[in-house]
């Protein structure tokens, strides 16, 4: 028989035995390597339920992707980037918005962890390094005052330009490559009317870097008004997007122990997408089959 008979011959029986075992047909590619996705699972009554791993399901663009591990996240280095809004700093909330900021920063540092600060109204103000806890109330007093050292008057607040900087400038991947477990925790009202750039775009960034938020809106306790509910909805969809939680506390006081108690309930997923890496952004759904069990997690992946 001719060699290029023998050819054809060979690719049809390769053929038939593929379209007789869908495993070999739709196999993920071999390039394919698990990629870490860190989510929050929370409970009823504020519980710290154990995710089971049987029970937990992923999927990439509606196609199932293999979820192989599951561990807590606590033992996990952090860096993180605290942004506070200064653009309400003359409120009657702004003594507890700062000892709310350093309590948070030192709890956070107090766990082995590296953060940097981040003050912003119209424009953003960053510590340039990692600080320790003896610089952070210095910072933080020294952010709001320049945040208000403007030509004009500055009443204006730039959230997504905040998340948008502190995601890609301080918590960047190819910065922060040892560092997988990165944070952003957001401590604002949820009034955002002086960005350059919408939600959508600063949360594409932030999950882009890989970046989880964390918010704790301040203001006024009367949520009735058309306002206080859209900054609520804002915060929430920074949080739930990313895979961080949002809250808004009766007493501000109260709040940090919340974000506290949130970050430990961090869990760190290894899944395998069934797409080729592409350098883009892709829909992603993880979920738990159990009742107790809530699942917060990145919307979208990054496959590189």
């Amino acid at each position: 028989m001719p060699q290029h008979s023998l050819g054809i011959l060979y690719g049809v029986l390769l053929l038939c035995i593929a379209s007789r075992n869908p495993m070999v047909a739709q196999s993920v590619p071999s390039s394919n390597r698990p990629l870490q996705i860190y989510i929050t699972a929370s409970g009823k009554d504020d519980s710290s339920p154990i995710p089971t791993l049987s029970k937990l399901s992923g999927a990439i663009d509606k196609q199932a992707a293999q979820i192989t591990s599951a561990r807590s996240a606590n033992a996990d280095k952090m860096r993180f980037a605290l942004l506070v809004d200064a653009s309400n700093s003359e409120t009657k909330q702004a003594a507890s918005i700062r000892d709310a900021a350093v309590q948070l920063f030192q709890g956070l540092l107090e766990q082995r962890n590296e953060g940097y600060l981040l003050v912003f109204n119209e424009q953003v103000i960053t510590s340039s390094k990692p600080l320790q806890l003896s610089e952070v109330r210095q910072a933080l007093e020294s952010g709001v005052r320049q945040a208000h050292e403007c030509v004009e008057p500055c009443g204006g607040s730039a959230i997504n330009d905040a998340i948008a900087f502190a995601s890609q400038k301080l918590l960047n991947k190819h910065g922060n490559s040892e560092t997988p477990r990165r944070v952003i925790f957001l401590i604002s009202d949820g009034e955002d009317n002086a960005s350059k750039i919408y939600l959508g775009e600063a949360l594409d960034i932030a999950i882009r870097e890989g970046v989880a938020i964390f918010t704790l809106q301040t203001g006024p306790s009367d949520m009735g008004s058309s306002e206080a509910r859209h900054a609520r909805r804002f915060l929430e969809l920074a949080s739930l997007d990313t895979g961080g939680q949002t809250f808004r506390p009766k007493r501000l006081e109260e709040g940090v122990p919340l974000l506290f108690d949130a970050i430990h309930k961090q869990w760190v997923l290894d899944v395998v997408p069934p797409q080729v890496p592409d350098r883009k952004l892709h829909t992603l759904s993880i979920k738990s089959s159990e009742k107790n069990v809530q699942i917060s997690a990145p919307a979208q992946i990054f496959l590189e």
